[in-house]
C-alpha cells in the first residue's frame, strides 16, 4: 500500500493543490510517537472503534502515571453515555494487563503509594461508593498498593470534586452538554481548580475537547 500511495502522490500533485498537507509514510506507532505528541487536536477519521481505544489508552497513561501520585492525572473523566459502556470495556481489557507489585520491577506500572494517607482517603471512598464500582475496589494494606479501580456514576450525582493520588478512575456519565456547564460552574470545581478533558462528546461522536488544560500537561491525556 505504501508503494501504491508514493506512486500516486505525484499524480495527484499534492503538494501543488495542498502545499499545507504533508502526507507521513510509516507505520502508526512511528505516527504517533512523532506527530501525535506535539498535536493540540487529533481527529480521527477511521474506525470509531480506533479512536475509543486510543481514548482509553490516553486515559489510562494519565491515570495510571506515577501510579496515579501525580497533579496532572485525572480525577474525573467525562463521557458521554452513548460511549460510555464501550469506553469502560476497553479500560477493563487494557488494566487487565497491567502489572502491579514492587518498583524494582521495571514492568510494574502501579506500586506502593508514597503517601499512605491516600490509603485511608481511598478506603472511605470505595466505601461511600461501593454501589458504583464496576472493576478493582481492591486495596493490599500491607503493601500500601491500591489496585487500579473504575466507578462510574452520574454526573448529576457529583461524587468527586477532590484531587486523588492513587490509580482510580472517576467516570461520570453525562447526557448533554448543559450538563457539562453545569458541572464546571459549581463552587466546589471552582475551589479545587480541577484540571481534566473529555475525549467525547454528544451526537453519538468522538470529539477532542479540552477543558482547561495547560500545555505542560495536556500531552499526558
Amino acid at each position: 500500500m505504501t508503494n501504491l500511495i508514493q506512486t500516486l502522490l505525484p499524480l495527484l500533485q499534492v503538494d501543488r493543490f495542498f502545499p499545507n498537507v504533508s502526507v507521513a509514510l510509516m507505520s502508526r506507532e512511528e505516527f504517533v510517537q512523532t506527530y501525535i505528541t506535539q498535536a493540540d487536536v487529533t481527529l480521527f477519521t477511521g474506525k470509531l472503534s480506533n479512536a475509543q481505544h486510543h481514548a482509553a489508552t490516553k486515559t489510562i497513561d494519565a491515570r495510571l502515571f506515577c501510579s496515579g501520585q501525580d497533579c496532572a492525572a485525572p480525577d474525573t473523566i467525562l463521557v458521554h453515555r452513548y460511549q460510555v459502556s464501550t469506553f469502560v470495556k476497553y479500560l477493563k481489557e487494557q488494566l487487565k494487563n497491567i502489572k502491579i507489585g514492587d518498583y524494582s520491577d521495571p514492568e510494574v506500572r502501579v506500586g506502593k503509594l508514597a503517601d499512605h494517607g491516600q490509603i485511608q482517603v481511598i478506603s472511605s471512598l470505595l466505601l461511600k461508593l461501593n454501589d458504583y464500582i464496576v472493576y478493582g475496589g481492591c486495596i493490599d494494606y500491607h503493601s500500601s498498593i491500591i489496585h487500579p479501580t473504575i466507578i462510574v456514576a452520574p454526573l448529576s450525582e457529583r461524587i468527586n470534586y477532590q484531587e486523588l493520588f492513587s490509580p482510580v478512575f472517576i467516570i461520570s456519565v453525562y447526557d448533554n452538554d448543559d450538563q457539562l456547564a453545569e458541572y464546571f460552574e459549581q463552587p466546589k470545581y471552582i475551589e479545587n481548580d480541577i484540571m481534566g478533558a473529555s475525549f467525547v462528546s454528544a451526537n453519538k461522536k468522538i470529539v477532542p475537547k479540552p477543558v482547561l488544560v495547560p500545555r505542560d500537561i495536556y500531552m499526558f491525556l
